[in-house]
């Protein structure tokens, strides 16, 4: 695989390795409320993160196409982790049922299944192609009608967790509202 040295992938590098250093300190932890969730989350920004650096470093639409697919299991983990980091920390089981969490994966595990086919129906993306600019190679892909769905549901889900975090600042002490604010 031939790379190249495009400047667009150094923040998702940046990125990466915060999430993967987050991630390894967070795992020591794993007993601390919230812990697993975060983890999961680091993980899947790590993953979302790495791999959008590998489809700028990358040079063939072939190796492109596979990162953008790849980064998809990352996205796929950000949204319900950090909406179940929100529950744990703002003491909000009792309102949500662990049980019905695994709902929440429905929707991507959809959007995964679709991703793995859609080159039979685009629902995900149409018209990827590799595009030669200012002497770098880049993918340029048009969203199909399953990626608004998925935004919207990935939207949803981290304006609820946030929410959470925000009825929970008036219950708690000075420290859990500045580790909240944090």
């Amino acid at each position: 695989m031939h790379l190249q040295p495009h400047p667009f992938s150094i923040p998702f590098l940046i990125a990466a390795l915060l999430s993967a250093g987050f991630a390894s300190k967070i795992g020591l932890r794993r007993n601390t409320p919230g812990a697993i969730s975060l983890f999961i989350f680091m993980v899947g920004l790590l993953i979302w993160s790495g791999a959008n650096a590998a489809i700028w470093l990358s040079t063939s639409l072939r190796a492109q196409q596979f990162w953008l697919d790849f980064s998809a299991l990352g996205v796929v983990l950000v949204p319900a982790s950090f909406l179940t980091f929100c529950i744990s920390v703002s003491y909000h089981e009792r309102i949500v049922k662990w049980r019905i969490l695994p709902l929440l994966l429905i929707e991507p595990l959809i959007g995964l299944f679709l991703l793995w086919n859609n080159d039979s129906h685009h629902l995900i993306y149409s018209s990827p192609q590799l595009w030669h600019k200012n002497g770098l190679m880049e993918l340029k892909w048009q969203p199909g009608a399953w990626y608004f769905i998925d935004s919207a549901y990935m939207f949803l889900l981290i304006m609820i967790g946030i929410w959470f975090l925000i009825q929970s600042i008036s219950r708690n002490g000075d420290l859990h509202r500045r580790q909240i604010g944090l």
